[in-house]
């Protein structure tokens, strides 16, 4: 066998574990600054540090809504007993309206209206249903027309025609004012006039109409969608103006002044249906052509609203019953409108006494 090595003596191994130990410590010096640099650190975070926020032009996706829950099927309850059907109001149709001119609204325009409480028939409005009217002829009537500062003229043109027709036509012209027109077309009966459509005109223009259907028994308008009931005798504004004296010849001869009146229904182009109720105020005489006295009768319609208007009529009795004299008076303005006959007068009536 060979020989095992013999240790070193214990001073020798000490002194090589001192000399390693020094060996690693100059190490350790030397190299020290420079393994700092590779060692890993934690970065502390900065003091308070706020969040960084991102404006994004796509708009948040809202978040979904949760579905409810089914509610628990209430219980049956019994049925209750089938109600008849109530009739529904007729559904609104647009339709075009012409608006009412300032010195007269709609809402106050109908305050004439024949109502329950209407007063009833007078005893001239029942004579008269008794006999048949009977028409003037021909008449072409020219007024003076004067209205506060301005003045001009009217006429009234009335023209039977074949088959019993008519055609009447009423005009007024103020200087400075626009000219106004009504124009009437219908037939002559029993009952005196009875027109089927009157025209309103502006400067010739046709403006509105009013449309008796007499085989429906309505009346309906170019403007309002309106259709009221037909009554018997009803007129325009512009046929009233003859069917006014056919009413006063058949029934004059019994009239008292300031008891006697005379009624008649009348329709405008805004819907209305108005009752036009003339008291005879007064018998007058009043100078007419060449100073020769006109004996008349004085009739007066008074108003019934606010802005509704008072008409009064004279009617030459002598001469067929012609309106002599007109005075319309409308507030808030009050300046009358008066016309004033000057030319067109009917020939005198056999009877009528001398002047």
């Amino acid at each position: 066998m060979p020989p095992r090595p013999t240790p070193a003596p214990r001073h020798r191994r000490l002194a090589l574990a001192a000399l390693t130990a020094l060996v690693l410590a100059l190490h350790g010096w030397v190299l020290g600054p420079a393994w700092r640099i590779f060692q890993v650190r934690p970065v502390p975070a900065p003091p308070h540090a706020m969040p960084v926020v991102t404006l994004s032009p796509l708009a948040p996706q809202a978040a979904p809504t949760p579905t409810p829950p089914a509610p628990a099927p209430a219980p049956a309850e019994p049925k209750p007993a089938p109600t008849p059907d109530l009739p529904r109001p007729p559904a609104e149709t647009a339709t075009e309206t012409i608006a009412p001119p300032p010195d007269r609204p709609r809402q106050e325009a109908d305050l004439d209206r024949p109502s329950e409480d209407s007063p009833p028939p007078s005893a001239d409005d029942e004579a008269h249903a008794l006999q048949p009217l009977v028409s003037p002829a021909t008449w072409l009537v020219d007024y003076a027309a004067v209205k506060g500062p301005a003045s001009g003229r009217a006429q009234l043109d009335w023209q039977p025609l074949n088959d019993q027709q008519y055609r009447l036509t009423w005009r007024i012209e103020l200087a400075g004012r626009e000219t106004l027109a009504w124009q009437s077309q219908g037939h002559v009966g029993p009952a005196g006039l009875m027109p089927d459509r009157m025209v309103e005109q502006r400067q010739g223009r046709d403006l509105a109409a009013v449309n008796l259907q007499r085989d429906k028994g309505l009346v309906s308008f170019s403007g309002p969608s309106t259709t009221l009931p037909l009554p018997p005798g009803a007129q325009d504004r512009a046929s009233w103006l003859l069917q006014l004296p056919m009413l006063a010849a058949a029934v004059q001869a019994h009239w008292a002044a300031g008891h006697s009146t005379l009624s008649l229904p009348v329709f405008t182009t805004r819907g209305e249906d108005q009752l036009w109720r003339f008291t005879v105020v007064a018998e007058e005489t009043l100078p007419g052509p060449q100073g020769a006295p006109v004996r008349t009768w004085r009739l007066v319609r008074e108003p019934v609203g606010p802005y509704d208007s008072r008409v009064e009529v004279w009617l030459a009795r002598d001469h067929g019953l012609v309106p002599w004299r007109l005075r319309f008076t409308t507030p808030p303005a009050n300046e009358p409108l008066e016309l004033q006959l000057s030319d067109g007068l009917p020939p005198a009536e056999a009877g009528a006494p001398p002047p």
